[in-house]
């Protein structure tokens, strides 16, 4: 990769616009249906809402909590600084209240969108370090534009993040190896510390530090005493960000931080899921990724001079974060499609060198294969962005609920993380023996155990969700005399594709549909029966799923598959 010449001080300026146009066309994204499914539909993990709960309540052991103890508290501590309180004015009306159930979680999710789209004039940073201006604008469109970035800076929680700040501080580890002074150890350090703030799997960063350290410019002596510049703030972030801190292992099992590591998962299954999570949401930037890739290797023309020392250097920093978490994660079973995000902007490097290749040969013909490849993430993007802003399934389930159903009948739910964005009647709250814990996952359903009050005249539905005392083997072996014995006129369920997530759903499901009546189905698709899986805050990784991107370029909304019956006598008490 060949950085050319400095940039003149017009084609500066154009770049730092170019930068800003882009990084705030990425948060334009990113805020458009910020508070998609919310309050009634919450993403897996989403601990941060209860840490920021846990800070503003002033407990003096909010440690003690498991819940807590998820994840570093860099996010959550910011989140503190913004609107959290989730009141409305007694009596105020269902849309009142649903937006302060909502707004602890979108507090959350705007810092989370916040500081994902650093990734952005960071990836054009990083890529200034081996391609010209132009080419770098490309590689921070490609960050801008990332379904997979996209798809979790929507979210309360903190891999999006992570992401943006791993790789600040992987740019202040190069900024330490060409300029290795005082400031430049304690930017390092800095940076790295709020990485570790926001993620476990900042540790991953150590090496790259190493690297920059060891090949620094200038005099270089192992033991710098600017070393301890570099290691006071991490030091500092520990007890700050992790006042949890637990690191042990057990029999195959190592402890980090509050997450589990299990040592006999290492077994490369992870590559899998790397490569099936880029192909699913970046299939494009994947494609030219392996295009700029064997552009690097391939041999160039006899006019080109050999990349520098220092460039070589530079690249040695970045390869030892970037292989690393790629051999880490790549060896781990249990490795998801989030955790490509710290991925993306050096992938975005190499996609943006493909085009820069042919540029050599072939300007116009170079500059057009970046357009019409950055076209198609961009518009799946805006479209995720569009389809989040649209009702999610579950209120639309609730308007049906409203429009045809007498609020004397009982409406049964299934499962028990499905909830209406109703005003329920006060025995539905209870229904089930929901726990405190258990409805800290369901923000509407606490926010009205809470807040109980109703505007004057305002209808209470009778929602109460099944209850699976009787237990799971029971339940699978005779659905039907399960069902028979709840009562209730209505039954509203989740769809679960392939016993994608609980098999009870499928037995329930069926026992449904030969003894009652389907009355409405709502899809997240725009054609009925294209899939039966959700579209909601991930790809799914437990059966084969559509291509996520093609499924977002044809949704008309977010949620799960719900199917409405009307139970017959045979169901009634």
């Amino acid at each position: 990769m060949n950085a050319g010449g400095g940039p003149a001080p017009r084609g500066r300026r154009a770049s730092v616009l170019g930068v800003a146009a882009l990084t705030l066309a990425a948060l334009a994204l990113r805020l458009t249906g910020i508070d998609f499914g919310l309050p009634v539909a919450l993403e897996q993990d989403c601990k941060i809402p209860l840490q920021v709960e846990r800070l503003e309540s002033g407990d003096p052991h909010p440690e003690q909590d498991p819940e807590f103890r998820w994840y570093p508290l860099l996010v959550a501590r910011l989140a503190t600084l913004g609107p959290n309180r989730a009141e409305a004015p007694v009596g105020a009306p269902l849309e009142r209240q649903l937006a302060a159930a909502a707004r602890p979680h979108v507090t959350v999710r705007t810092t989370v969108a916040l500081l994902a789209v650093l990734a952005v004039p960071g990836t054009f940073l990083l890529a200034r370090a081996f391609l010209a201006p132009g080419w770098s604008l490309v590689a921070a469109a490609w960050v801008a534009f990332s379904l997979l970035g996209q798809s979790f800076a929507q979210q309360s929680r903190p891999h999006a993040p992570a992401a943006a700040l791993y790789l600040v501080a992987v740019l202040a580890a190069l900024r330490l190896r060409r300029r290795p002074s005082w400031g430049s150890y304690l930017c390092a350090g800095v940076a790295t510390a709020l990485a570790l703030g926001t993620l476990q799997s900042a540790v991953l960063l150590a090496p790259a530090l190493a690297a920059a350290h060891l090949l620094r410019e200038g005099p270089r002596r192992l033991l710098d005493p600017k070393l301890a510049l570099l290691l006071l703030p991490i030091a500092l972030a520990l007890p700050v960000f992790y006042p949890f801190l637990q690191v042990g292992s057990g029999e195959n099992v190592l402890e980090l931080g509050g997450h589990l590591i299990f040592l006999e998962q290492f077994n490369g299954r992870g590559f899998f899921a790397l490569a099936r999570a880029l192909v699913s949401y970046e299939p494009v930037l994947l494609a030219l990724a392996v295009l700029g890739a064997l552009a690097l290797v391939l041999p160039k023309g006899r006019d080109r001079s050999p990349p520098s020392g220092a460039r070589r250097a530079d690249l040695a920093v970045v390869l030892a974060f970037a292989l690393p978490y790629l051999a880490v994660f790549g060896l781990y079973e249990r490795t998801y499609e989030r955790f490509a995000l710290p991925l993306v902007p050096y992938l975005a490097c190499l996609a943006a060198y493909a085009p820069a290749r042919l540029a050599e040969r072939r300007p116009r013909a170079a500059i057009l294969l970046a357009l019409l490849a950055l076209a198609l993430p961009a518009y799946g993007c805006a479209r995720l962005a569009w389809i989040r802003s649209r009702p999610h399934t579950s209120e639309r389930a609730a308007h049906w609920v409203a429009e045809h159903v007498d609020p004397a009948d009982e409406v049964l739910l299934f499962p028990p993380t499905l909830d209406l964005p109703l005003f329920r009647a006060p025995e539905g709250l209870v229904a089930g023996e929901r726990t405190t814990a258990e409805l800290a996952h369901l923000p509407w359903a606490r926010y009205q155990a809470r807040h109980p009050e109703r505007p004057e005249g305002a209808r209470a539905w009778r929602l109460r969700w099944m209850p699976l005392d009787a237990g799971l083997g029971a339940i699978a072996a005779d659905p039907d005399g399960w069902l028979a014995g709840l009562g209730g006129e209505w039954a509203v369920i989740e769809v679960f594709a392939d016993n994608r997530v609980h098999p009870l759903g499928t037995r329930i499901r069926e026992a449904l549909r030969r003894r009652a009546t389907r009355v409405a189905r709502l899809s997240p698709d725009r054609r009925d029966g294209y899939s039966e899986h959700p579209l909601g805050y991930q790809d799914e990784t437990s059966v084969p799923a559509p291509h996520l991107l093609r499924r977002v370029l044809q949704a008309q909304g977010t949620g799960p598959v719900i199917e409405i019956y009307r139970l017959s006598g045979a169901y009634r008490r």
